[in-house]
């Protein structure tokens, strides 16, 4: 994820840990919604007012992904009340 580079899949990895960086891989089409490490996180509550990002992994037949946005705190997504993206 950190530097972009694309793997084809079906074999071993050997993935160097830079200082401060977690090893992260993701599916080419993915979209993962991010919040900025400059912001302390204390609650889920506290999330909502925070700036977030999107980090969009581009698939290599041009693969659009969907994002599904709700409150996060019921299950009102259920009768259609969340945001839908598609990135």
């Amino acid at each position: 994820l950190h530097t972009g580079e694309r793997h084809e899949g079906g074999g071993g990895i050997l993935a160097e840990r830079r200082p401060g960086l977690v090893p992260l891989f993701a599916k080419g089409g993915s979209a993962i919604p991010l919040l900025s490490a400059d912001h302390k996180i204390t609650s889920t509550d506290h999330m909502q007012t925070e700036p977030w990002q999107v980090h969009l992994c581009p698939g290599l037949d041009g693969e659009i992904s969907t994002l599904y946005w709700d409150e996060g705190d019921g299950w009102e997504f259920q009768g259609g009340q969340f945001a839908r993206l598609l990135l």
